[in-house]
């Protein structure tokens, strides 16, 4: 069964103020279950709560480790499907 998990849509959404901090260890958890794997990932992944600075610290490499590197806030908008950004 393919994976809906979409690191562009997960970027853009963080990028753009979409996604809150607390959201990091399950969208981390989501990222592990759909093949992706690095140390930023697995450090977010393994957190109950989050911390601001730790989220601050592990962000941005856990969505290099996805290949969702930061882009243009256009860039990211205008390269995703069409409904990625309603609410699941």
């Amino acid at each position: 069964m393919p994976s809906h998990f979409l690191p562009p849509r997960i970027a853009a959404r963080w990028f753009t103020g979409k996604h809150p901090e607390s959201h990091w260890p399950s969208i981390a958890r989501d990222a592990l279950e759909a093949g992706l794997d690095g140390p930023a990932l697995r450090r977010l992944a393994s957190y109950e709560q989050k911390l601001h600075w730790d989220v601050a610290k592990y962000s941005e490499p856990a969505l290099s480790e996805m290949d969702a590197s930061k882009m243009s806030q256009g860039k990211h908008f205008f390269g995703l499907p069409s409904g990625a950004f309603l609410k699941s």
